[in-house]
């Protein structure tokens, strides 16, 4: 997580799968707070939480990744179908 710095809020919106849990610890590790998302919200539920909490990353993959799009709170949303390094 190139862009989170720590203590930034980094929110994942995915299945809980090992890209979660890697995502959850990666973040944890890095000194930022994980908040993990129900994947079953829709985008405006997702886009409230994000703005509330003041998140600086959404992790999400291909299959959330429109609920992102609307959303846009976050500075940088990174998506595991697409390449890590790269923002979306």
């Amino acid at each position: 997580m190139a862009s989170a710095r720590p203590r930034d809020r980094v929110f994942t919106l995915l299945e809980p799968v090992s890209e979660l849990h890697f995502a959850l610890l990666g973040t944890i590790r890095a000194g930022g707070v994980a908040g993990p998302l129900f994947s079953g919200f829709g985008a405006e539920a997702v886009a409230e939480r994000l703005r509330d909490s003041g998140a600086r990353v959404l992790v999400t993959n291909a299959r959330h990744l429109h609920k992102a799009r609307q959303a846009r709170p976050a500075r940088r949303t990174w998506s595991s179908s697409s390449s890590w390094a790269k923002p979306t």
